[in-house]
């Protein structure tokens, strides 16, 4: 998805302190992707590159998982998840002398319904965005009355 917010060169890390972008990702999609709701991530474009935001889960429900992400400035952004990876015949005890590593983690691809929850993201954004235009239309028109 990609957030626009004001005109060109104005959603900068000058001009924003700190941005919150709020998401929730249906608990079926994690279950069935085996993705672990705590290891969701949110990554945005800086142009060359994803870099992953801060992000925390705020609560779950029957349907949903929330979670909050930190950002400084708008940009495409998109929202993973790492898999669980299991090594058939991996043994969970080292040999002694030996300490035990974990395989790397591995971001599942894109899917329909990633692609879906994006979309749906980026116009509750825009809904969320045009509304407090308006909003400071409103409340400037009145004023000028």
């Amino acid at each position: 998805m990609n957030l626009w917010l004001g005109t060109s060169g104005f959603a900068v890390p000058r001009n924003i302190r700190e941005g919150i972008i709020k998401f929730r990702v249906d608990n079926s999609w994690l279950s069935g992707e085996k993705i672990d709701p705590g290891k969701v991530t949110m990554m945005k474009w800086d142009g060359s590159q994803w870099i992953t935001l801060e992000i925390k889960q705020v609560k779950t429900d029957g349907n949903f998982a929330y979670y909050e992400a930190l950002t400084n400035s708008f940009s495409p952004f998109a929202i993973g998840g790492v898999k669980a990876v299991t090594t058939p015949g991996a043994s969970p005890t080292a040999a002694p002398g030996v300490s035990p590593t974990a395989a790397p983690p591995v971001v599942s691809p894109p899917t329909a319904l990633n692609w879906m929850l994006m979309v749906v993201v980026a116009v509750v954004a825009i809904i969320i965005i045009a509304g407090a235009y308006f909003y400071s239309r409103i409340n400037k028109e009145l004023k000028e009355k």
